[in-house]
């Protein structure tokens, strides 16, 4: 929603006495007329008057009163509102340059003018000369000493306005806030002004997606509203439909509709149910009901709103909203099943966006959106030619660079479930034009397997690569003032884990902690905004074909990604290539409802009751590895949905009793763009690491109570902790840590041990920082000492692991990096630190020396699964934090097996130097003992 700055226009004409004793009855009679069309909104009759009465002003040669300044201030008012932006601007310009020029003595009304023209300026784009008047204004009056006003409220509110335009909103913010604080001060909490600018906070909120703020901030200006002597009807509504808005975004439909069905009233009430600012409310209502699944409803929505527009608006054609409007009806008219007339509607609009040559425009992205979908879900994909969808993919890799560079994680996180829906239809589309989903086109001249692979190339796990890109650059930081920004955002980072970690929260602590989410995301984006990204994301763009070079005679490449079919299924592709193809293979494994229901569930209840497994292979791996050439012995994987769940090297042949680990080496990779980097792919690269920091049976309790033992790992949960039920002691891990520590130290490695009361959540950060592995709370920040920080380190840690599903009700759903994590020393007593180090405390330090670390944990590779972005979760927070892999498990371990894998491990690194393959090797041999994957099969490495 467009800004509209409060202008200042209080009628003054009352309150002014004349120096002039002549024609005195004349001049108060033509300005309380003026004064009063103005009132009344009759501007042309205001215009003219004000003119007669500024002309007598000028006849007699006062153009140094105050109210001869009122009078051009009036006019200047009255050209803004009618839209004559310039005419206002040159106004009020006038006025000013008279008052610097001809008198000393400013008069009152010389601030409001300022403001005024400031708000003219900002209509017509010109964003820094409004800024500079906005700030003149705000100067005046505090020299004026008139600071404590409503006025100085006003001006205050404006600029903030202004920085919401230009996305400024870490300014906007605390200037909306010192706003209110001045009205309390002058009691004028229950005044209209007051009322508005809590709208505008809320809306501000609102903007960029902190909904429960915005939803705190809404209810509180629509409350104050209500409780107002005059109502501005007007004014309620927007906050009303601000507030159906929010509640839509936090998918609370029903309070969403039960909100703006009452706006839709009260603004029937004031204004024609025709006019196109009800029809552009009715449009926000209607896509509420296409959520609801309403599609009849919908449909007759959209179309009265289509009328609306054609009747109220001069070119309607060209207007955004009625194009958008139009392709939603298309849309619409699809749902209600009226295919034959919804196919006229989308073929008239390509014909409409041709002729006009709009290929460029949102509106036309927008349209392909909804086109390919319609196309795909009629079986009909010759209605869309190959250069449309060409079209469609480029425009939105375009969007993503341009885009992603300056969204923080939060703002990438959303983007990326705002598009979500598009990504699924592009993949659907390509899958379907390549025969898997319907008929091949035989016209078509682009190989879609391979547009297919780029699009999964460039798009999955992008947030997560996004990242690790932009803190790249971050550490690279050395602009003063921007490492100042970076340093708050820290601080304010550290914060809000101690506010996190409080676990309960009644509704002063929730808006305290939206309110600190706000800011540093705010703060996030203002730095980001500063820096010069894109390049990077530019340099990142791979082709299929580049991954091709990369691979040898004896790799494969295997890309699996789920594909939404319907509301309530999906299907499971995979994508394969090899040196010799000459494009990538596209193959269907089986429906989602088969592999996330009935075989997953078999597979990990044959991995915890120690069975065999006869039935996963053929359903995960079989229709894979049929398309692999027999000389394929090493396969890069990169999984998607429940995939996160399977370690592909368990799965048992049934026809030849051997498991996959003995017929392949299976490389996992968040994207099949980390293929191409020289560092996972150079088969002669060796990895000379020194430091080793190992961290291992922690005492949970330091004054002796342990809570007894346990053979195995059984991941207690972070829940256990809160309801102060100890962790079990892990006596095993003791001895891992040091026979793996006598073993480096045998080889002549840097070790550092932590065991039993040392393996505190205190020593690991202190030790951290001593030893200069980067991960100290001020993250990103280069050491005067860089010689010893770039040491390459690896950090093992032995100890439990947790991972909490989510509830609803409870605010770490919103952070699910808050519900994994690691058990460290002194959990069960520790004031200090809590002794849990989550995944999100981690996703705030700076891991970019640490080449491994090694979660010799139960369950640490588990967390919510985000279809294309990986699994939320210890993996996602160690490679976003800049370590450059990691060693994970997906079940609940054994303490003896899981010590032998390991010393295994780094005995077979000592003599590779290769980290993936020492772990391949370990598991090999750690199978002849314990044949059952349970013993060996919970360990994958992920990473470079």
């Amino acid at each position: 929603m467009k800004r509209k700055s409060i202008l200042f226009f209080a009628i003054l004409s009352y309150f002014f006495s004349f120096s002039q004793t002549e024609n005195i009855a004349e001049k108060q009679a033509i300005l309380a007329q003026a004064d009063a069309y103005y009132k009344t909104e009759n501007l042309k009759s205001a215009f003219d008057k004000y003119l007669i009465a500024k002309t007598l002003y000028e006849k007699k040669g006062v153009t140094d009163d105050e109210k001869y300044y009122y009078i051009i201030n009036q006019i200047g008012l009255i050209h803004y509102k009618n839209t004559n932006y310039s005419d206002a601007i040159s106004v009020f310009e006038k006025a000013i340059n008279l008052q610097n020029i001809e008198n000393s003595r400013k008069t009152k009304i010389f601030g409001s003018l300022l403001n005024n023209l400031a708000a003219a300026h900002a209509e017509i784009g010109n964003y820094q000369k409004a800024k500079k008047y906005y700030i003149e204004s705000l100067d005046y009056n505090k020299a004026k000493k008139t600071s404590n006003t409503v006025e100085y409220a006003i001006f205050l509110n404006n600029l903030a306005d202004l920085y919401v335009t230009t996305g400024e909103y870490s300014e906007a913010e605390p200037l909306y806030k010192t706003c209110l604080e001045k009205l309390e001060e002058i009691n004028e909490r229950s005044s209209n002004t007051y009322a508005k600018i809590v709208n505008n906070l809320g809306e501000l909120y609102l903007n960029i997606g902190f909904y429960d703020l915005a939803i705190i901030y809404l209810n509180k200006s629509l409350e104050y509203k209500k409780r107002l002597e005059q109502k501005d009807v007007s004014s309620e509504v927007n906050t009303m439909i601000n507030l159906a808005s929010a509640s839509f975004y936090s998918n609370n439909l029903e309070e969403s509709e039960k909100i703006f069905l009452a706006a839709l009233k009260k603004k029937a009430e004031i204004s024609s149910i025709e006019s196109a600012e009800y029809a552009n409310m009715l449009a926000n209502y209607a896509e509420l009901v296409a959520k609801k699944g309403l599609n009849k409803k919908y449909y007759s929505l959209v179309e009265f709103c289509q009328k609306s527009f054609e009747k109220n608006i001069e070119n309607f054609q060209k207007n955004r909203d009625y194009i958008i409007n139009k392709i939603n009806l298309a849309y619409a008219t699809y749902l209600n099943n009226d295919i034959e007339n919804a196919k006229t509607h989308f073929l008239a609009l390509n014909t409409f966006f041709t002729e006009n040559k709009l290929h460029d425009s949102f509106e036309y992205s927008y349209f392909l959106a909804r086109y390919i979908e319609f196309a795909s879900n009629i079986d009909e994909i010759d209605l869309i030619s190959d250069e449309m969808l060409i079209k469609s993919y480029t425009s939105k890799k375009a969007e993503l660079l341009n885009n992603f560079p300056k969204l923080t994680e939060k703002e990438r996180l959303k983007y990326y479930d705002k598009n979500e829906n598009y990504f699924n239809n592009i993949k659907r589309f390509c899958v379907h034009r390549s025969g898997l989903l319907g008929k091949a086109n035989p016209k078509s001249t682009t190989t879609f397997t391979g547009m297919l692979l780029d699009f999964e190339i460039n798009q999955k796990g992008f947030v997560l690569n996004s990242l690790n890109s932009t803190k790249q650059q971050l550490s690279q930081i050395k602009d003063t003032s921007n490492l100042k920004i970076h340093q708050t955002i820290e601080d304010e980072k550290v914060k809000l884990t101690k506010l996190y970690q409080k676990g309960a929260f009644d509704e002063k602590s929730k808006r305290e902690l939206n309110e600190l989410v706000f800011k540093i995301n705010t703060l996030e984006k203002k730095l980001f905004t500063r820096l010069t990204l894109s390049s990077e994301y530019e340099n990142k763009i791979l082709g299929w074909k580049r991954i091709q070079t990369s691979l040898s005679e004896t790799e494969a490449m295997v890309d699996v990604f789920r594909v939404r079919i319907t509301k309530d299924s999906a299907i499971y592709y995979a994508l394969i290539l090899q040196k010799s193809f000459a494009n990538p293979k596209l193959i269907e494994i089986a429906k989602s409802t088969d592999l996330e229901k009935r075989y997953i569930k078999y597979y990990r209840n044959s991995i915890k009751s120690q069975q065999d497994d006869l039935e996963s292979f053929n359903v995960f791996w079989s229709p894979i590895e049929k398309y692999l050439g027999e000389n394929i012995k090493s396969v890069y994987f990169s999984n998607d949905g429940v995939y996160n769940q399977v370690n592909i090297s368990t799965l048992k042949n049934p026809k030849t009793n051997k498991y996959v680990i003995e017929k392949y080496r299976i490389d996992y990779v968040t994207n099949p763009g980390d293929i191409a980097k020289s560092d996972i792919n150079n088969k002669k690269q060796t990895d000379e690491i020194n430091s080793f920091y190992l961290f291992g049976r922690p005492s949970y309790n330091l004054e002796g109570n342990a809570g007894g033992t346990d053979t195995e790992r059984d991941a207690t949960r972070a829940a256990a902790a809160a309801s102060n039920i100890p962790f079990s002691d892990l006596p095993e891990t003791e001895d891992e840590i040091k026979q793996i520590g006598q073993l480096l130290q045998n080889s002549g490695k840097k070790i550092d041990i932590y065991i039993k009361e040392k393996a505190t959540e205190e020593s690991f950060y202190e030790s951290a920082q001593k030893r200069k592995v980067k991960i100290s709370t001020h993250a990103y920040f280069k050491s005067v000492t860089d010689s010893i920080e770039s040491a390459k380190s690896i950090i093992h840690l032995a100890t439990h692991g947790y991972f909490v599903p989510s509830k609803n009700s409870d605010v770490t759903s919103k952070e699910p990096l808050l519900r994994s994590g690691l058990v460290l020393a002194d959990v069960n007593l520790s004031k200090r630190y809590d002794g849990l180090l989550s995944a999100y405390e981690l996703n705030q330090k700076n891991l970019e020396n640490i080449e491994l670390i090694v979660l010799s944990a139960c369950e640490t590779g588990l967390g919510e699964i985000k279809n294309g972005e990986g699994v939320f979760g210890l993996q996602r927070a160690i490679l976003s934090a800049g370590a450059k892999s990691i060693i994970m498990s997906l079940w609940t371990v054994n303490d003896n097996s899981t010590k032998e894998l390991m010393i295994e491990f780094y005995k077979n690194y000592l003599q590779t130097k290769n980290k993936r393959e020492a772990l391949h090797i370990a598991q090999l041999k750690t199978l002849k003992k314990f044949n059952h994957p349970y013993f060996w099969g919970a360990f994958i490495y992920l990473g470079n």
